[in-house]
């Protein structure tokens, strides 16, 4: 193999970043997010953190989103307590009156249904679905959002394209897409930097 598995990432860079952090959601919105039929997840408080963030579907269910998009039968099959997938979070800013309305009516899938959305936007670039979804059992009490260690879904990410190498531009070991293999190259978009990078099969 010519990329740098996690498994050999967290063995060669024991200082470097085991956990990957994610945010938390009742059913069904992570699977509306991941169909492309909510734009934005949203939240009361301001997160700093920006760049790879898994998506957790916890025990807990939006009855009336459920309702609206007509998955009862899904609240009974659908894993729970589950990392379902991962995305790129952009900075998250206030939304906009107009964003608001919008994600009122994804909601209710074309309608108002009486749940709106919060005054935050969690917008999220790159989304990629699991191929099986991952079991977390997060921290007890009242968390926001959840750090998980990578060795849990490092076999997930690499399924989906997600995985580690030495980038150029950073200096350092980094979580990276889109691998592009030529015989003399392969070339990668780092998810640290957000620049293209290059590798050298040569001694890979």
């Amino acid at each position: 193999m010519i990329r740098m598995t996690s498994e050999h990432y967290l063995k060669e860079h024991p200082m470097a970043q085991k956990t990957i952090p994610a945010l938390p959601n009742h059913f069904p919105y992570n699977e509306l997010l991941l169909n492309g039929k909510l734009s934005a997840k949203t939240r009361t408080w301001r997160w700093k953190h920006t760049g790879l963030t898994l998506l957790y579907t916890s025990t807990s269910t939006a009855w009336d989103v459920v309702g609206a998009h007509g998955l009862e039968d899904e609240v009974h099959t659908t894993p729970r307590m589950v990392l379902v997938g991962v995305g790129e979070l952009l900075p998250v800013r206030e939304l906009t009156e107009d964003e608001r309305d919008q994600i009122d009516r994804e909601f209710g899938n074309g309608d108002y249904i009486g749940t709106g959305a919060a005054d935050y936007r969690y917008e999220f670039k790159n989304l990629k679905r699991f191929v099986e979804p991952v079991p977390f059992k997060p921290p007890h009490g009242a968390v926001r959002t959840y750090n998980v260690p990578l060795r849990i879904v490092a076999e997930a990410l690499e399924e989906v394209g997600v995985v580690s190498v030495r980038c150029s531009h950073c200096k350092k070991s980094a979580f990276a897409t889109n691998l592009r293999r030529s015989p003399v190259k392969i070339t990668f978009d780092c998810l640290e930097c957000g620049k293209h990078g290059m590798l050298s099969p040569r001694g890979a």
